[in-house]
């Protein structure tokens, strides 16, 4: 299990970081610190799947509760916990993967846990 769950972090991790990836004229926030946003969200997020025996959060206060358990890995980033489920381009909130919606995804080729809804520039 431990192995399986190091593996989706990474893979998470990975694709998030992937997917802020764009052409942008006129992007909003420094490139790498997008990267580092969602790379951030993308671990933790692994974390708490690993820690719950591969459950995803039922619900976004859940996630965010936990998120504050784990403040040092995210507070150069953000400000407060709740600002991590936002997208690190357009402010918004991203829409992630909660209960049943993450465990339906889990097994395809390359697994997300976030994205934006909107995205910038028409990439998200």
């Amino acid at each position: 299990m431990k192995i399986f769950a190091a593996s989706v972090c990474l893979i998470v991790a990975a694709t998030c970081g992937l997917s802020t990836v764009g052409c942008s004229s006129n992007p909003t926030v420094d490139m790498s610190t997008e990267k580092a946003h969602m790379k951030v969200l993308g671990i933790l997020y692994g974390k708490y799947v690993s820690r719950s025996r591969g459950a995803a959060p039922a619900s976004q206060e859940q996630f965010v509760e936990f998120l504050n358990t784990t403040r040092p890995s995210w507070e150069k980033i953000v400000s407060a916990a709740d600002q991590l489920t936002n997208s690190p381009r357009d402010g918004q909130p991203l829409i992630m993967l909660y209960g049943d919606a993450y465990t339906k995804q889990r097994s395809s080729v390359a697994p997300y846990v976030a994205y934006e809804a909107e995205g910038v520039d028409g990439m998200r």
